[in-house]
């Protein structure tokens, strides 16, 4: 899938979109590669065609090799 900012030009990045229980509490999360993650950055992520607006809202994981945060529908 892709992942782009909304706000910044950074570009787009590729990401994998991982989602939670339905009777679970827990949101969905987003694994991406470095630099990506920023607190309340809101993004444009397009799977298959059909785009939807996300917020990141707390990061979980920040690696050199990637960044694992939830995401909200924004």
């Amino acid at each position: 899938m892709a992942v782009t900012p909304t706000i910044t030009s950074s570009g787009v990045k590729i990401g994998l979109l991982l989602h939670e229980s339905e009777h679970s509490s827990d949101t969905d999360s987003l694994l991406t590669p470095p630099a990506t993650y920023a607190d309340l950055r809101e993004y444009e992520v397009e799977e298959d065609g059909a785009v939807t607006v996300v917020r990141a809202t707390s990061l979980i994981e920040k690696t050199g090799r990637f960044e694992l945060f939830h995401i909200s529908p924004s």
